[in-house]
């Protein structure tokens, strides 16, 4: 149909991908349609995760030419066929195309064709990388509004099986005209599949036996070689992804992409063993009493069912019903002015002991008491006086 250059933008400096149509698609009706297709359908989106056009000019030369933003880096087949993905890297390349994706059907826009030869992963500054999409040859419009999208989606016949049979979806099929974005993300939870089992969740010999697995069976599950919270979370995602009916699968992509972003938080990558994802639960106020072995001082919350998110209102503490004690220790007091505790109530035995040592220290307490006073009185009558004189004479008589 067509065939890519790498060019550079004389005036200002910056690298393309100039895309044109060969020779024999321009006499081929719906091979130009679908080439102008791509360039209106690409023209619309406006994502860090799918290239972007840059222009659709007609050539006196080289006919019909789309240039596009020139994204540096091998395509996600030659990726795959090198090695496998870990859970984490894996993570990392999912959340990266369900952002392109869900970018893609916000502007009602299905790529039919997603598979890991039109994704690209860029290398960009300080050894990052991303995933971009590309390839929007087969995309189609999901809401058709106008005659020229009635044209535009009308190319494909309902009879026409349109795609690569190894990630299309069971329905796309049987009706590639009729699918919805859940045919885009059956395709990312294959490319999932095979990024990290290294081989695809259906095994068959034939094409035609490839199609009745598909139509008839449930995928495998995913063998990630893991057993920790991370690995069975991930696999829960992609068989999700997965699911023969459609209705079954993810209601959107940016559904799916909001799990594994939460598989990809920071509490999930901490150092050391892989940690359980940190996934939103409610939480009533209530607490219930820890269970035996629960380490002292913890309490444990009890969940609540999920319900329909309300608007945020104040905490109202009011109705005491809802609240239940904890029967824990309660800590030790930490007052500034701690007060001195009460001694116990005494016995009776201690009580009578205690009386007769009052009694026997009173009687005690008097003898020396009397004999002291006795003392005292005694020595005071016998010490001289200081004032007094020390001699006395008889005055003589008178005449």
């Amino acid at each position: 149909m067509g065939e890519v250059w790498a060019g550079t933008n004389l005036m200002v400096g910056v690298r393309v991908a100039i895309k044109r149509l060969l020779p024999a698609g321009t006499h081929n009706h719906e091979s130009l349609a679908r080439f102008k297709r791509e360039a209106q359908l690409l023209g619309r989106v406006n994502s860090e995760y799918v290239a972007r056009v840059v222009d659709f000019v007609e050539d006196p030369q080289y006919g019909l030419v789309l240039i596009m933003e020139l994204v540096e880096g091998p395509s996600l087949y030659n990726v795959l066929n090198q090695r496998k993905f870990s859970i984490e890297e894996a993570i990392d390349l999912g959340c990266d195309i369900l952002s392109g994706l869900s970018d893609l059907h916000d502007t009602q826009i299905v790529h039919r064709d997603l598979k890991p030869g039109n994704i690209i992963i860029e290398q960009r500054t300080r050894g990052r990388q991303r995933a971009r999409i590309v390839d929007f040859g087969m995309s189609r419009i999901i809401q058709s509004g106008g005659d020229d999208e009635e044209e535009m989606t009308g190319i494909t016949r309902a009879d026409v099986a349109l795609g690569t049979l190894e990630y299309m979806a069971p329905e796309q099929m049987l009706n590639s005209r009729g699918v919805t974005g859940a045919a885009d993300i059956y395709a990312a939870g294959v490319i999932l599949y095979r990024a990290v089992a290294g081989h695809h969740a259906y095994r068959a010999d034939s094409d035609g036996g490839l199609v009745r697995s598909k139509l008839t069976m449930d995928a495998p599950p995913l063998p990630s070689g893991r057993d920790d919270g991370i690995a069975r979370a991930f696999e829960a995602v992609v068989a999700k992804a997965l699911q023969r009916k459609p209705q079954d699968r993810y209601a959107s992509a940016s559904e799916m992409l909001r799990d594994l972003e939460q598989l990809r938080s920071p509490s999930s990558r901490a150092p050391g063993a892989p940690k359980e994802p940190s996934i939103s639960v409610e939480f009533s106020r209530s607490m219930v009493i820890p269970e035996e072995g629960t380490p002292a001082g913890s309490a444990v919350f009890s969940p609540i069912p999920q319900s329909p998110r309300r608007p945020a209102q104040p905490e109202d503490f009011s109705d005491e019903s809802q609240l239940m004690p904890i029967p824990l220790a309660r800590p030790p007091s930490r007052s500034l002015f701690p007060t001195t505790p009460a001694p116990p109530p005494p016995s009776p035995a201690s009580e009578t002991s205690r009386s007769l040592a009052l009694v026997l220290a009173a009687v005690v307490g008097g003898i020396l008491v009397g004999a002291l006073a006795m003392y005292a009185s005694k020595y005071i009558l016998a010490a001289p006086n200081p004032q007094a004189p020390t001699s006395f004479s008889t005055p003589a008589a008178s005449p």
